[in-house]
Order: structure tokens, then C-alpha cells, then sequence
């Protein structure tokens, strides 16, 4: 069996361990997912077996990298290894933990005031990086945000997942991957309906915009200073599929 294959290659030649499929079902686009142990056994990491040619693998690293070295603030996974040559092209990165929005909003009201204002802004300061990077996400939605909720002081961490099908512009060039143009569908349903301003049109400012009245639809009122910052970027950087 192929995944068994994988586990096999990635113990011997990178030394994770405890490796096991994440999801057993594979995605859209033949994705299979695990999770494991890095090679100190001690720092849990995901692992993306790349359905695409090795051409997800190479721009979510390329991405990671980027990203992490333009801030200080942690937002984004840190980087492990990846291969997009050989047999198994893959990516693995830090396993985060806690709880995605989209499961936190499916659980009910559950966030205080505090909460609420800062999620909003580190929603601000991710699009600040992305915006000074060049970088369109494009599926920027509460499945790939990630939140991390102190149990002591209640304090709450924003992270930004998934960049396989991101895109930059000049100077951080990196157009549509070719393999994902084969799959006109997934255009279509990339990012989501109801999060970009129009089917093969991607704004994450528009899409941060769409999930914070998800979390709460007064934030106009609740953060006007916030929320102004956040509306007035949309529109700013947009990448169309032609």
C-alpha cells in the first residue's frame, strides 16, 4: 500500500516517527495527510503527501519560509522538510494544536469581548504580512484559521494555515500552479463561495472580512477603529484567474 510505502521512506530517511494517516480518506485532489513525531520525538509535526506533483509541496514551503521570516509574531506554521522530487513528494510542518473557527463557531457563542477584539486583530496583522509579501492566500476561510485558547487567562492565538494553492506577485512572483489549472473545478470552489468577492476572484481581506461577522456581526459597532482598518483593505491586493 502506497501510504505504508511513505511511512516507511519518511522514517528512514528523515527519522519521524510514530507516523499515521491523519485523515484516511484521501481529498479532492489526492492528498493524504498524517501526523507523527519529529525525529527528537518531542515536537509533533503534519505531513501533506502531495497529490499535485510535488507542486503544493514546493509552494507551501516556499511559502512558510517567506512568511515566517517577515515577522517576529508566530501566525504560521514553521517548516520542517519537503520534498517535491522522487517517489513521494510531500511537505511537513509543525503540528499546532487547538481548535480551528469554524469548529469554534459550530460550538455556539463562546468568545468574551476581549476575545473577540483580538482576534480581529491579528486578523489585521496576518493581512499586514500577506499585503507587505504579496501574497494572496486564497483560502482564507474559519477551516483555515486556527485558534489557540489560554485555559488560564483566556487569551486567545490566530494562525494561518494551508498555503498550497496561495499565489504572489512582484517581487514574490508565483503565478497559478500548473497542475491546479488542470482542475478548473477546484478554481471554482477554492477559497469558497461565500469568502471571495467572485468565483475566480480572491481578496483576503475581503475573506477575513466575511469570517469575522461570522464570529460576530455587530463588530462594526463593537470595533470601529479595528474594523475600519480591516474594510478599508479591501480591494487592495487581488489576484483573478483569467
Amino acid at each position: 500500500m502506497e501510504q505504508n510505502q511513505f511511512i516507511y521512506y519518511l522514517q528512514n530517511r528523515y527519522g519521524f516517527r510514530y507516523l499515521f494517516e491523519y485523515f484516511p480518506k484521501k481529498s479532492y485532489l489526492n492528498f493524504h495527510y498524517f501526523s507523527g513525531m519529529d525525529i527528537s520525538g518531542a515536537k509533533p509535526i503534519f505531513i501533506k503527501m502531495d497529490g499535485t506533483l510535488g507542486q503544493a509541496s514546493q509552494r507551501e514551503a516556499i511559502l512558510l519560509q517567506l512568511l515566517n521570516s517577515s515577522t517576529q509574531t508566530k501566525y504560521f506554521p514553521q517548516l520542517i522538510a519537503y520534498e517535491m522530487e522522487g517517489p513521494y513528494p510531500f511537505v511537513a510542518m509543525e503540528l499546532l494544536q487547538g481548535i480551528t473557527l469554524e469548529q469554534l463557531l459550530m460550538q455556539g457563542p463562546s468568545l468574551t469581548y476581549n476575545q473577540k477584539r483580538e482576534l480581529l486583530r491579528q486578523m489585521l496583522e496576518i493581512l499586514t504580512i500577506l499585503h507587505k509579501t504579496n501574497v494572496i492566500h486564497r483560502d482564507v476561510r474559519p477551516g483555515n484559521m486556527l485558534i489557540q485558547i489560554d485555559g488560564v487567562g483566556n487569551s486567545v492565538k490566530l494562525f494561518l494555515i494551508d498555503f498550497a494553492f496561495s499565489v504572489g506577485l512582484w517581487p514574490n512572483h508565483l503565478p497559478d500552479l500548473p497542475y491546479l489549472l488542470t482542475q478548473p473545478q477546484y478554481l471554482v470552489d477554492l477559497g469558497g463561495a461565500n469568502y471571495k468577492p467572485d468565483q475566480f476572484k480572491w481578496d483576503d481581506a475581503y475573506s477575513f472580512y466575511r469570517s469575522a461577522l461570522m464570529i460576530d456581526s455587530n463588530y462594526e459597532n463593537l470595533f470601529p477603529e479595528l474594523w475600519n482598518q480591516l474594510y478599508s483593505s479591501i480591494n487592495k491586493i487581488i489576484y483573478s484567474h483569467q
